[in-house]
Order: structure tokens, then sequence, then C-alpha cells
């Protein structure tokens, strides 16, 4: 895993023409800071003015791809002409682009049961509480006490056995675990399908956690993979020492 910055010239190779690549971001821990809640997260306004002009020189060709909800992070970013895709890249919306990953009725029906049995299970943790996404579902901790560290590994535990057996899937984030109703799909995929959408010859993408591993193992081949923070386990050829250099980021990208 390298510093972009130190190797900035062999990135630009890799990737080709600017024009012809997909430039991608996660949000939360890339684009915005981490925050205690994800209600408060919120973009510098130095990298909202950049993204904006990143989607002014490539129209079509930029997105940011969350794990939160499509509307939600559409408010967040509140750019026109950018590509969207929401919920772990279930639901995707952008310039001549709408488009939602299908899942079977009867997953469904099995997986809003996970979620019942999941809040039953729930422990009263002060901090602890569950997201639903209707495609994902997603387990927060950031805001829960030291003093419950142990009761909160227990019933993550008891998640991931649950999930486990009913078919489905789960997700490291920061503090946070999704479970996903597709055990197919995830952003990887989501990349993968915008890359074909947009017809881009390469992909660049950014993010910050282990939901984002799923693009970066996608990109090995077809991109340029970076990830905020070092990781000695991470897929990504490239790092960034921490968010608040995504501004300096997308300013080089504007340079090209």
């Amino acid at each position: 895993m390298r510093y972009l910055f130190n190797r900035w010239d062999a990135a630009r190779r890799a990737l080709g023409r600017p024009e012809t690549v997909l430039w991608l971001f996660d949000f939360d821990g890339t684009l915005a800071p981490i925050v205690k809640h994800p209600r408060d997260a919120i973009m510098r306004p130095g990298v909202r003015r950049l993204l904006r002009k990143l989607a002014q020189r490539f129209p079509g060709r930029v997105g940011v791809l969350s794990g939160r909800p499509l509307e939600q992070v559409r408010r967040k970013v509140g750019i026109p002409g950018l590509l969207y895709a929401g919920t772990q890249g279930f639901e995707i919306q952008g310039p001549r682009t709408r488009w939602t990953r299908l899942v079977s009725p009867r997953r469904i029906k099995q997986f809003k049961e996970l979620i019942s049995d999941l809040h039953r299970q729930l422990k009263g943790v002060r901090g602890l509480w569950i997201e639903d996404k209707k495609w994902t579902l997603c387990v927060h901790y950031r805001e829960t006490r030291r003093d419950d560290r142990a009761r909160v590994d227990s019933f993550l535990k008891t998640v991931r056995t649950s999930v486990r057996r009913a078919g489905f899937k789960t997700g490291e984030a920061l503090q946070a675990m999704e479970i996903f109703s597709d055990t197919h799909w995830d952003k990887g995929q989501a990349a993968h399908w915008l890359t074909g959408r947009t017809r881009a010859r390469r992909v660049f993408y950014a993010g910050d956690d282990a939901t984002d591993e799923s693009v970066f193992r996608v990109l090995r081949r077809s991109g340029v993979a970076v990830r905020i923070g070092r990781s000695a386990t991470s897929h990504a050829a490239y790092y960034l020492k921490r968010q608040s250099e995504s501004a300096k980021l997308l300013q080089r990208i504007l340079n090209l």
C-alpha cells in the first residue's frame, strides 16, 4: 500500500485519459468527516466546491457510492449532475439513470423477519441502535459507552450468528455492522454496474472502511483504489493519511 501523493504519476498513468474514467467516492469518512451520529455528517465547503467542479468537468462520470439511503446521501451532498448510489449500491440515480437492485419478495419478507427478531434481541444498551434501509440493515454502536462494550460485543456476536443462519451476509463498517438482503450485491458490484452504464475505461474509487473493500477488490485490475487511512489488510493499492486530504485529492484530479 503506497501513499497516493507520493505515487501520483503512477496512478495517473494507470487511469489513462481522465475523461474516460468513472470517478467514484464514498461519503462518510471520505468526502465528509466521521462524526458521532450519521445525521451530523457534513461536507466542508471546500470539498463541496471542488466536487461540483469535478461533476461539471466530467459530466455523467462523477458519483458518490454510499451506504446511506439514496435520498439521504442526495440531500447530504446536494450537487446536481452526480451519479448517486445509495444503500451500498442497491439504488442508483443520476443523469439518464434510475435503477434499483431487484430482490425477491420472499427474500425481503425473510429479511424483515430477521430485522424484527434483532429488534427483539436488542438489549437496550444506550447508544446501540438499528437502522432499517430496506435492502440492508445497519447496527450502529459508535455512541455506546466503554462500560457497555462487553454487552455490545455479545449482541454483535448474536447478530452475526442470526444473520448467518438466515442465509444473509454481514459487512463491517466503522463502529457499525451492515447486513445485506442480497448476498450477491455490494458496493463492488454496484461499481461494476456503473462502469458498464457509463462505458468508462477505468474507475477511480476512494473509500474508508470494510464495506469499501468490495470495490477495492474489483479495481485491482481495472482502476485505482484509494483507502482513507493505511491498512495492512486492505485491497486498495493506495492510501491517504486522513479524511482532510480529500480536498487535495479532488484538486489533483481537477488539475489532470
